[in-house]
């Protein structure tokens, strides 16, 4: 069977998914040590929701952008460099230097004392969300042998 490109974007939103899920577990834990180091607060964490709205929160942004962030994956794939885990590590910092860095250096501007706590957890969030899909993601054809069959037939 020839794998077709969205072929490869459906792995890469079914992988993402499971990475988002992980990465949303990841995060609860790096918020609440960020919260023991003083780096963040609870209520900069947890905002006015409940534990538990808080955990289906975190899990369902997590399964949502994972499957987003996976998609991209498959899409970039070849235009990442290196292997394995470390062209996973790569896309996660990557992806926390474009979603993370840039638009909470807009906001550290403005004085928000939440900025380091949350660019300490996303960075731990994102690059371990990246080894997951660095690991789980093989592609099994060069681009170029790739054919594009997007048709419902």
């Amino acid at each position: 069977m020839v794998e077709t490109l969205a072929d490869y974007w459906k792995k890469g939103a079914i992988l993402g998914l499971i990475a988002g899920i992980i990465a949303g577990i990841v995060k609860i834990v790096f918020s609440n040590i960020a919260i023991g180091i003083e780096v963040s607060k609870p209520e900069y964490v947890f905002g006015s929701f409940s534990l538990e709205m808080h955990l289906l929160r975190i899990l369902i942004y997590g399964s949502v952008w994972g499957v987003i962030f996976g998609v991209l994956f498959a899409v970039f794939y070849d235009l990442i460099p290196k292997k394995g885990y470390m062209k996973g590590f790569l896309f996660g910092l990557i992806l926390w230097l474009i979603s993370v860095v840039r638009p909470m250096s807009f906001m550290a501007v403005y004085g928000w004392s939440y900025v380091a706590g949350f660019i300490f957890i996303s960075f731990f969030v994102l690059s371990i969300y990246g080894i997951i899909l660095g690991i789980l993601f093989k592609k099994n054809l060069p681009l170029e042998s790739i054919t594009y069959n997007f048709g419902n037939g």
